[in-house]
């Protein structure tokens, strides 16, 4: 039981969470229920989404000696990943019936674009198009989750933090690559730091970052704020730094410290903009 938990990377669902949670404490005020509620939807969201994929790349991520993965430690079968895929279905549909035909819908999405990632289609091997995907999923649909679980209909504030957070999204996933490149290039998955190398990398990074940073800043200007605008800027600039570092496509230990701090600096930024707007 351990591991299949450890499977779902219940960890990683929790940056979405903390967009969903934005909107609903904005909204609502701390609503326990649907803050857990939703606490559990993402979880089992991004759950199904990783089992999938850890299913479709089992040959490489073997090659890479993920024993970090229950499925290639040997923890977990496969049959127990198909099991826990139909138990999370069923945990996704009744919390969308028990909150509202709209985040349904936008919980269908989320696994239409999970799947659309390392299903047949296989998107993950497409460089551009894997970003996508994943971004939204990780930025943009957080957030609309939790206007639909809130019954909020798009505005102009929702619309530019789930865009700017989307657009941030596609650019940190990018990081991932870097631990995987040498199975990745054996076994002939094509992403974005094969193709195109680790200076190209680095410097898309860099410039979907700044681009979600400038989405932001340019609203807060527009609105009139510009305290809040300038304080953006200078975490755009702290955040332009690390990823400028030579060190970030040499050193897993400082992607994985200083990737997590600009995470954090942006998220938070986003959150605050969205709850003073």
């Amino acid at each position: 039981m351990n591991q299949l938990a450890k499977s779902l990377r219940p960890h990683m669902a929790l940056s979405s969470w903390v967009l969903f949670a934005a909107v609903v404490v904005d909204q609502q005020g701390f609503d326990l229920l649907l803050l857990l509620l939703g606490l559990i939807l993402l979880i089992a969201l991004y759950g199904m989404v990783v089992i999938i994929n850890d299913l479709a790349d089992y040959p490489i991520d073997t090659l890479n000696k993920r024993r970090d993965i229950p499925l290639v430690a040997g923890t977990v079968a496969p049959s127990d990943y198909v099991s826990l895929l139909v138990g999370l279905s069923v945990v996704v549909t009744l919390i969308g019936l028990a909150l509202n035909q709209n985040v349904l819908l936008v919980s269908a999405l989320y696994l239409l674009l999970g799947w659309l990632y390392s299903g047949p289609a296989n998107l993950k091997n497409r460089g551009l198009p894997a970003i996508i995907l994943l971004g939204a999923c990780y930025g943009l649909l957080p957030w609309w989750l939790g206007a639909a679980a809130t019954g909020i209909g798009p505005n102009p504030t929702l619309l530019v933090v789930s865009i700017s957070s989307f657009i941030f999204a596609a650019g940190t996933v990018l990081l991932k690559d870097f631990k995987d490149v040498v199975g990745d290039r054996a076994g002939g998955k094509r992403t974005l730091l094969v193709v195109f190398g680790s200076t190209f990398v680095q410097g898309l990074l860099l410039a979907l970052t700044l681009t979600g940073y400038g989405l932001l800043i340019t609203y807060k200007f527009y609105q009139g704020a510009i305290m809040t605008g300038f304080v953006g800027a200078v975490l755009a600039l702290l955040s332009g730094i690390i990823l400028a570092n030579s060190q970030l496509t040499r050193s897993a230990a400082y992607r994985r410290k200083y990737g997590n701090l600009v995470r954090v600096g942006f998220y938070l930024y986003a959150i605050t903009l969205y709850s003073i707007s």
